[in-house]
């Protein structure tokens, strides 16, 4: 069954959005903003990665992060095996694989920069 990637990542960056209590509509084609009711904006982005299994992927997204100042990325594609939540450098990466018996398809996962943690 394929699914639309677009509505996919929606739905990733509404959760994720709502999770870190933000209000109002999410757009992406950018046309709208949620707003949080603080001080400080995040930057939120989606990236189909096509795998994480080749060495120098995960840095790889550390360094664009940084080079783009995204402070929550949302993943699709990651191809680990089952569920983990990791930290490399100053980034937590939690993810959504698949099974041992159907390695190396689909999986997903959120970055998020380490100064994202609630307190």
């Amino acid at each position: 069954m394929w699914v639309d990637e677009v509505a996919v990542s929606s739905a990733i960056c509404t959760q994720i959005m709502v999770l870190l209590g933000f209000t109002g509509r999410v757009d992406v084609y950018g046309e709208e903003r949620m707003v949080k009711k603080s001080r400080q904006d995040r930057k939120i982005a989606t990236w189909n990665v096509r795998t994480l299994l080749q060495c120098g992927k995960l840095d790889n997204l550390k360094i664009e992060m940084a080079r783009m100042s995204i402070d929550i990325l949302g993943i699709s594609e990651v191809r680990w095996p089952e569920t983990g939540d990791i930290w490399s450098g100053d980034y937590r990466f939690i993810y959504s694989g698949t099974s041992v018996e159907n390695p190396g398809r689909g999986g997903v996962g959120i970055m998020l920069r380490k100064d994202i943690e609630r307190k």
